[in-house]
Parts: structure tokens; C-alpha cells; sequence
């Protein structure tokens, strides 16, 4: 059977009454759901995400958990949209990202459409997460905003005028591959002091692991192994441990400074927060806004308008199927 492509799309528009498959691949959970053209998940099933798993298993992960948020929709959806990490050739949907190391050069959209029977179109996870925010959430009236997915990575999406801003090659918005500190640890893609190292799940496990090495007393380092995860350090910054209150500091200050540089950049008029760390609150939020207050000096970025997504654990799915709009 020949595979659809993202070019046999069918034109779905916001008040139709199509029915679409978003599916939102990461590097810790895979969330899929049938979503409405206006923006609606009649469905969502969400499953962690294999870390050893080859190539080939991983894909039919993928497949199983977009089956089984299908269930009750079998005939019914059009299409399907998949936000995946990055980097990826943008529009082929060839992906290689940082935190699935078993797809390298993966042809991914055309392995999905062969499977689902469905066209696909594949973007960026997070700019299928800041669309959905742009059209139907917590960015609904910008004309410039910048969507920001704290997750296992820090990823950024761009949408100008409602459309996403892919860059040169598809690839815009790594906002979590900014340099945030000269002297910081260094992060997966190799550099040094990028806001991954940082905010991010991993960047957050690593710090603390590292502190733990060196000695610093915190109750992180009783945990058994495989215990010590971001939400793990969110949980001891709540209860008052003070090493995980300083990553937590630590992560908002650095993504206060990834956040004015691309505001003094790209002259945005709001950025909206998502993914699982964001769960932190004011722990996160709180250090956040203070260096924003700091660093934000100029005219057109001292009111930025920073909001938590409002679409809750469906933004990833229903930032994706709205790829196909």
C-alpha cells in the first residue's frame, strides 16, 4: 500500500468537523488523542516512552499508543499530526533527536503514514505545542509568542500571525540551546551552559547527581537508583530540601535568560510555559520572573506577558493535530 503523504492533506479548517490524530512523541511519555478541528481531545492515552528500545520497537510503540486513542474513532479521523523532538529535516519528517537516540536520520512521517494509513504531517514537538497554545490556548490574540516546552529537553516553537516560523531549514526555536552561562555544565548537544543543562529533566538529574558526588547534603542522595528524576527534585524543593530549592532557582534564572534574549530577538509579545516541569510552580516561576524583571531593559520587553499553558496534559496531542489545520 502506497503511504499517504503530508502533501494528500485534506483542507481542514477550524469550524470543520473533522476529526484528526495528534500524537506527541517524547523523550519521557508518548500522548496521542483524536482532537477537533477547534481544538477539542475527545481522547487521550499516554504511556512512557521505551529507553531501550531499537529503532524499529520504538516506532511500533508509537503506533500501539496512537491505536489505542483511536478506539472508539476507528474510520473516523482524516490525518494525523506528530510533534517529535528535534533536530529533524523539516517537512520530510526525517528526525534525529537528542533525546531518542535509537532514530538517527529516522524517516519517521513516512513510517507513521504507511502504518496509521493515514496522511501525516510531522513538526518540532515543541512548535506543535505553541501553535496549539497560539490557536485554541493560553496565546490565543498574539501576533508574535514563543511557546516553551520544559520537559525531559527544553524545547521552543515560534508562531507569527498564526503560522509557525520554521527558520532556514525547519529547525527555528531551539531555545534550550542557548548559552545561558559561560562557565556552565555542559549539556547533551555538547556545548557548554545551554538552558538544557539547566531546566530540563535530564540537565536538572545531572546537576544533582553531580552535587550529590561532591558531597552536598540533600535527601536526594538516599534515593535508589533510577529514583532521581526531575520530578523527584520538584518534590524535594517542596519539601523544603535547599540543594533542590537551588536547582530550582537555578533552572528559572536560566530560562529567564533564554527567555529575554529571544524576546530582545524576535520582539514577542508572550510566552506561554508548558511540559511536566512546569509543575514546579512558583519554586520555577517565582526566580523566573524576578530575572526577567532584571534583564528585560529594553522598551519592548519590559511588559513581556509570560503564561503557563491552558490546555493541561492535551497540549503536546492537541498542539499536534493542530499541524494539520
Amino acid at each position: 500500500m502506497k503511504s499517504p503523504s503530508a502533501d494528500e492533506l485534506p483542507d481542514i479548517t477550524r469550524d470543520d468537523r473533522s476529526l484528526v490524530l495528534g500524537i506527541d512523541i517524547g523523550g519521557t511519555k508518548t500522548a496521542a488523542g483524536v482532537v477537533t478541528a477547534d481544538g477539542h481531545a475527545l481522547s487521550f492515552h499516554a504511556q512512557p516512552t521505551p529507553q531501550d528500545a531499537d529503532s524499529g520497537a520504538l516506532l511500533d510503540f508509537v503506533v500501539a499508543v496512537a491505536e489505542r486513542a483511536l478506539d472508539g474513532y476507528r474510520g473516523q479521523a482524516v490525518a494525523a499530526g506528530v510533534g517529535c523532538g528535534g533536530p529533524m529535516i523539516y517537512p520530510d519528517g526525517i528526525v534525529s533527536p537528542l533525546f531518542i537516540p535509537s532514530w538517527q536520520s529516522f524517516p519517521l512521517r513516512e513510517r507513521l503514514a504507511a502504518a496509521l494509513g493515514l496522511p501525516v504531517t510531522l513538526d518540532n514537538d515543541a512548535n506543535a505545542f505553541a501553535l496549539g497554545e497560539a490557536l485554541f490556548g493560553a496565546g490565543r490574540g498574539t501576533r508574535c509568542m514563543l511557546g516553551i516546552v520544559v520537559s525531559t529537553g527544553v524545547g521552543g516553537g515560534i508562531v507569527v500571525d498564526g503560522r509557525v516560523f520554521h527558520g532556514a531549514t525547519g529547525n527555528a526555536g531551539h531555545i534550550g540551546h542557548t548559552i545561558v552561562s559561560a562557565e556552565g555544565p555542559r549539556c547533551s548537544c555538547g556545548a557548554i551552559g545551554c538552558l538544557t543543562a539547566y531546566a530540563s529533566g535530564t540537565g536538572l538529574v545531572a546537576r544533582a547527581r553531580a552535587g550529590i558526588d561532591d558531597g552536598i547534603a540533600t535527601r536526594l542522595a538516599a534515593l535508589p537508583d533510577g529514583a532521581l528524576t526531575g520530578e523527584a527534585i520538584v518534590q524535594a524543593a517542596g519539601s523544603g530540601d535547599a540543594f533542590a530549592q537551588e536547582l530550582m532557582r537555578d533552572a528559572g534564572v536560566a530560562l529567564a535568560r533564554g527567555i529575554v534574549d529571544a524576546a530582545n530577538l524576535l520582539d514577542l509579545e508572550r510566552v506561554v510555559l508548558g511540559g511536566g516541569l512546569t509543575q514546579a510552580g512558583e519554586m520555577l516561576l517565582a526566580p523566573l520572573r524576578a530575572e526577567v524583571r532584571d534583564r528585560a531593559r529594553l522598551p519592548f520587553t519590559r511588559h513581556l506577558d509570560i503564561r503557563l499553558a491552558s490546555a493541561g496534559r492535551e497540549a503536546g496531542v492537541i498542539g499536534a493535530a493542530a499541524l494539520c489545520l
